[in-house]
């Protein structure tokens, strides 16, 4: 006697249905995190080259002590540039010349340290209004530097050009000028650096976002 057992088979795949569940659950989750990522990275790269002027700014206090000269940092209003020069003109016994040839010297031979630097394309500088000096239009004063001062930079003859913020002074003993500016982002994001100038320390503020 022969007994015939049915056998019931699983089905394989997926319904459409059931398809549709898991895009329309991938699709928030895309949702949810794409912007979340997004910011994070964009806040990061604020930080990065918030922490890159921090270091400089920092580097030049070091910079004016070793050589004991008087530094200067300067930013581009609404720009992404910045350079570290010495504010003071090197004295190099009978090398010295009025076209300032020892001070060219000076930086070829490593005895004076410049430094020319550049934020993200999405980041910019922009000064502290309420502890800026303005002038009589309410603009923040800027001016171009001179070719003694442009010539020791490698990419000087770039920056003509530019209008730079008054300069941010570091003393040889360690002191600085009081300064406070922002570096803000395409979204409006920004971060504020503060010099504290008896103590040539900076300080940087969370990330903020200014009011629309």
């Amino acid at each position: 006697m022969i007994t015939c057992a049915r056998t019931s088979r699983r089905r394989a795949g997926f319904t459409l249905f059931e398809l549709v569940l898991v895009l329309a659950a991938l699709v928030v989750v895309l949702g949810i995190s794409v912007p979340v990522m997004t910011r994070f990275i964009a806040e990061q790269t604020l930080r990065d080259d918030v922490e890159d002027v921090r270091t400089e700014l920092g580097g030049t206090r070091y910079k004016a002590i070793d050589a004991g000269l008087v530094y200067q940092f300067r930013f581009e209003p609404g720009g992404q540039k910045y350079v570290v020069l010495p504010f003071d003109r090197v004295e190099m016994s009978s090398e010295t010349s009025a076209d300032g040839q020892a001070m060219v010297n000076a930086v070829a031979s490593g005895m004076v340290r410049v430094y020319s630097g550049e934020l993200s394309s999405t980041s910019r500088f922009e000064a502290e209004p309420e502890t800026q000096s303005l002038s009589e239009t309410g603009v923040l004063p800027t001016e171009q530097l001179p070719d003694e001062w442009l010539v020791l930079l490698p990419d000087g003859s770039s920056l003509k050009q530019t209008a730079w913020s008054l300069p941010i002074l570091f003393y040889p003993d360690g002191t600085a000028e009081d300064a406070t500016f922002r570096i803000v982002d395409e979204d409006a994001r920004y971060q504020t650096i503060s010099l504290r100038g008896l103590t040539g320390s900076v300080s940087v503020l969370p990330v903020e976002r200014e009011a629309e």
